[in-house]
């Protein structure tokens, strides 16, 4: 992520996830006009599919292998996210929705023009700041392998069920790591504003 922040940062502002893209959609200032909200979304998802196609075609075996005892507990692999320990739906949708508020208000707060490392110039700020949080995030939910992006989890499970057929990839856990992330985002947004009106 940080290489690709350092990447992509001048060509699109470094937006990889939708839960990030749909933040900037409802922040007041600087917003994404509603079409390249679209594209954003349509290209995420592509991203993330072909993603899975690709996970698939170097580690095709491995899947397999251990798949041909239970798909719905080890076929899918990487390509989608699950309730590995029986955590339950509540706790991994908090999971989910903690580490994805965590991540859009460290992506928000690192590109506020208030912000005094984005104000002295210190362009590095930003995609260094948002790597560390997506580390955090992964440490925090390693219980949900914190997905904290619908892209990634939804394009690689669409994968999967083209793969190994649908009801092996969309499980009653499926919707948990789609929606999860959205709300986590909407939520950062509101405390964002509460924090920007503050500084």
């Amino acid at each position: 992520i940080l290489c690709m922040a350092f990447i992509f940062g001048p060509v699109s502002g470094g937006h990889f996830n939708w839960a990030v893209t749909l933040a900037f959609l409802f922040r007041k200032e600087n917003r994404i006009p509603i079409i390249d909200f679209i594209f954003y979304w349509i290209f995420q998802f592509l991203g993330g599919f072909c993603a899975g196609f690709l996970n698939y075609g170097l580690y095709g075996r491995f899947y397999d292998a251990v798949g041909s005892k239970d798909l719905t507990v080890h076929g899918i692999g990487a390509l989608a996210t699950r309730d590995y320990d029986n955590i339950g739906t509540a706790a991994m949708f908090f999971h989910e929705c903690l580490g994805t508020m965590y991540l859009v208000i460290a992506v928000l707060l690192s590109s506020q023009v208030k912000n005094k490392f984005i104000a002295e110039g210190k362009s590095y700020f930003g995609a260094v700041m948002i790597a560390l949080m997506i580390s955090y995030v992964g440490f925090m939910g390693h219980l949900s392998y914190a997905g904290i992006n619908p892209a990634r989890e939804l394009g690689p499970r669409c994968a999967g069920a083209i793969i190994y057929g649908g009801k092996y990839a969309f499980t009653s856990y499926a919707w948990v790591p789609t929606i999860a992330p959205l709300c986590g985002s909407v939520l950062a947004v509101g405390f964002f504003h509460l924090i920007s009106f503050l500084i």
